[in-house]
């Protein structure tokens, strides 16, 4: 992925006994240990409620990497990682154990001979967030051997409800920390196809020269799914598809688009562009160009599935959407009134996110028109299509016919796993893949109006089958 570099660091995962650890951290820790990516002086303290020892612990873990690290478990592999990991365990609510855990990262610095960089990491649900930030505070764990600088502060969605609740929380994250060691995950943001928007454009004057509304008619984006809630019932229904998806990954992808790129690449401007972006976007009407939808049972792959209404932990009148459709605008700068549609929902037809600008038509010679779309898929089958028209042999007319790009074709490794390449960069510190307060705040005012008038006006919720797109 990128050459080793010896940055003595404590990973401490708060939750660590959570869904989030064991499917995504976890294996994305040791796949990088397996590669040598991580400082020779790293090690991962777990702190979660339940009563582990560090060997009972470890052997949890080593299940959940079996499980869940892409086929790459090797016993060899895996004793040399487990030897970096420990186990705390305590309640977010016990200061005490933050005491204890206090304790044990300086016994760790102690031991190696250095002050190392901290990282805590809040694999849990935000609504204990108010109790870990108590924690860290009472302890001063942020500041232990005073390198308050180095210590670094990760957290992943949801970042509020709306944007009072986002206020709120950054007020109170920033009471603890300061902006610059606060690293907010879109784990979107650590994808290769994510990542390549940029870089393309950076590299591409072909393509790009003319990105702006006189060439562009309008962005779509396409982010549809085939699973369902998968167990996140509960969370999920007080969230819903619009703050879930929209919110954070959709206009992420959109920002990267529309921004125009710092010749430094540097962080704060890249991020500052984006906010910008994030901004210019306008609904017109929550009214008229807003949809939303709820699956119901259908078929998935040849499978029958339930309905969203027969999920655990969906109550049996609950009107949350699942789909969501909208067309908004850019106002001002060179996209000025490019239309922008998105379409994203879960139990969809097809797992597919893509990214596609539509090309406007030429001018009609000898009878003659047609129109591009350059495609940026996400995922799956990673990669850029470029849609144009040829002659077709014997015939006086033009026919559609595909350039492609597929990363497993050119690229013989693997993709990285998004988590792999988030969790390095914090370890790095580079900020450039994670979220500022300026991008969410955009994030937050660009959706409430909708879920404002969601709450006033109860709107229709369309009922689609699962297995289908919901509307055409």
């Amino acid at each position: 992925m990128t050459e080793h570099l010896n940055i003595p660091t404590i990973l401490v995962i708060f939750g660590a006994t959570g869904d989030l650890t064991s499917r995504k951290l976890l294996p994305a820790l040791y796949n990088l240990d397996r590669q040598g990516l991580l400082p020779d002086s790293c090690e991962i303290v777990a702190f979660a409620r339940r009563d582990y020892t560090d060997s009972s612990f470890r052997d949890y873990a080593e299940e959940a990497v079996k499980q869940y690290a892409n086929g790459m478990y090797e016993q060899s592999s895996w004793k040399r990682f487990a030897k970096r990991i420990t186990y705390a365990r305590g309640d977010f609510n016990d200061d005490e154990a933050y005491a204890a855990l206090a304790d044990k990262l300086n016994s760790i610095d102690t031991r190696l001979g250095v002050c190392t960089h901290k990282i805590l990491y809040l694999a849990i649900s935000p609504d204990l967030y108010e109790q870990v930030f108590e924690g860290i505070r009472h302890t001063q764990m942020k500041q232990i051997c005073g390198n308050i600088k180095d210590t670094r502060l990760v957290i992943e969605k949801p970042f509020g409800r709306d944007r009072q609740s986002f206020d709120e929380l950054s007020s109170f994250v920033t009471s603890v920390f300061e902006e610059r060691q606060i690293y907010r995950i879109d784990h979107y943001l650590g994808k290769e196809t994510v990542q390549n928007l940029l870089y393309f454009k950076a590299g591409n004057p072909v393509f790009i020269s003319d990105w702006s509304q006189k060439r562009i008619d309008r962005i779509e984006v396409v982010a549809h799914e085939t699973l369902g809630v998968e167990g996140r019932g509960s969370y999920y229904d007080s969230y819903g598809h619009l703050r879930d998806m929209v919110q954070s990954h959709i206009l992420q992808l959109l920002a990267l688009v529309l921004i125009d790129i710092p010749s430094d690449f540097d962080t704060d401007a890249i991020r500052h562009a984006k906010a910008e972006a994030i901004s210019s976007l306008r609904i017109a009407s929550p009214e008229d160009d807003v949809i939303r939808g709820q699956y119901a049972a259908g078929v998935i792959e040849g499978s029958a599935v339930p309905g969203y209404l027969d999920e655990q932990g969906i109550p049996q009148d609950s009107d949350t959407e699942t789909m969501v459709r909208l067309h908004a605008n850019v106002e001002g700068g060179r996209w000025d009134g490019l239309d922008v549609v998105i379409s994203s929902g879960k139990r969809m037809a097809e797992k597919r996110t893509e990214l596609i600008l539509h090309y406007k038509p030429m001018e009609e010679v000898a009878g003659l028109t047609g129109e591009n779309r350059l495609i940026f898929r996400i995922q799956p089958k990673e990669g850029i299509s470029l849609e144009m028209k040829v002659k077709k042999p014997t015939h006086a007319k033009l026919e559609t016919v595909t350039m492609d790009f597929e990363y497993k074709s050119q690229f013989t490794n693997m993709l990285p796993d998004a988590y792999e390449k988030i969790l390095l960069d914090v370890i790095r510190l580079n900020r450039n893949l994670f979220l500022s307060a300026e991008e969410l705040a955009a994030a937050w005012d660009f959706i409430d109006p909708v879920m404002r008038y969601w709450k006033e006006k109860n709107p229709e919720l369309i009922r689609y089958p699962a297995g289908t797109n919901a509307v055409s």
